[in-house]
């Protein structure tokens, strides 16, 4: 195999705080069977020895795939770390994302190429998932519909905006530089990346399973209802805003997306409020709920 005739992937693999977990994350990534990749491995100033720990495995890596790592001098934050990698540090095509807890399956990179390379109006591509616990212990298996997912109407009047997110990969060009970099209050950056992809095409989520998701006390979904909701929703209606500017979608698609966004606003923050109230309480909040859902049928 030529790597010459394959495109670059950026193999990034974000790390905070996980020095248990850190050198499965990485060795998954070197065990990728496709070759042409930069692994990028980024610690955003740990506490513990994630650093110490990645840098010993990297360092008795013999393999022919090209690795970098470094270290923030000062704790950023998650979004303005992605940021600084995603402007300073990569060169690929596609950039595969990492946390460094999860462990990505060999065929992961590969199949995500391919996935890549059938059409050129899939922006992003993720896969399914096995759920791991601390031990690595497998506790389940996370199937999310494989197919093709774009901005239609089920998607318009859906409460949500999510969509599959395991092992994520996108089109640098496309999905990042052209709408630049994240707000650094915004809380996430994996919905909202999808969401710029489907701005500009489709995502393709794989019937295969990319990674192993590992469930511990640190995740980040574990605290979903502690995420600054409006933040997230500023970020939709900034890519939005930029998606309109560059004439990826008309007047009135715009207008339908923003009416959702709102919508979503509201319910994430009753939501929100909905946590530990006792039940008298949570039955009107249920009731507005339902009434966005009936209002989004009609925008």
């Amino acid at each position: 195999m030529v790597m010459e005739q394959y495109p670059l992937v950026s193999f990034v693999i974000l790390a905070y705080n996980q020095a248990d977990y850190i050198e499965e994350a990485i060795r998954g990534a070197l065990n990728q069977t496709y070759g042409n990749m930069e692994i990028i491995v980024s610690d955003d100033c740990s506490h513990d020895d994630t650093y110490a720990r990645a840098h010993r495995v990297l360092a008795n890596y013999d393999g022919d795939k090209k690795t970098y790592l470094y270290r923030n001098e000062n704790n950023m934050g998650l979004i303005p770390h992605i940021n600084k990698i995603l402007t300073e540090y990569v060169h690929g095509n596609y950039i595969a994302l990492a946390g460094g807890d999860d462990i990505s399956l060999p065929e992961r990179v590969e199949n995500t190429v391919a996935e890549f390379s059938k059409d050129d109006t899939v922006m992003a591509v993720c896969g399914q998932s096995i759920v791991i616990d601390a031990h690595g212990n497998i506790l389940d298996e996370r199937k999310y519909g494989s197919g093709l997912w774009r901005i239609d109407e089920n998607y318009i009047r859906d409460l949500s905006f999510m969509t599959c997110g395991y092992g994520l990969s996108f089109r640098q060009n496309d999905v990042f530089s052209a709408f630049g970099v994240l707000e650094k209050e915004t809380p996430t950056e994996d919905s909202t990346l999808r969401f710029r992809a489907l701005l500009r095409g489709k995502i393709k989520v794989s019937d295969r399973f990319y990674i192993k998701y590992r469930k511990h006390d640190g995740n980040l979904t574990n605290k979903i209802y502690e995420l600054k909701t409006k933040y997230i929703a500023k970020q939709y209606e900034t890519d939005l805003a930029k998606a309109f500017s560059l004439k990826l979608i008309d007047k009135r698609l715009y207008g339908r997306l923003v009416k959702k966004i709102h919508i979503y606003y509201i319910n994430r923050y009753l939501a929100e409020k909905k946590q530990g109230k006792h039940i008298v309480l949570r039955a009107p909040i249920r009731m507005v709920q339902n009434l966005n859902k009936l209002f989004l049928k009609w925008i």
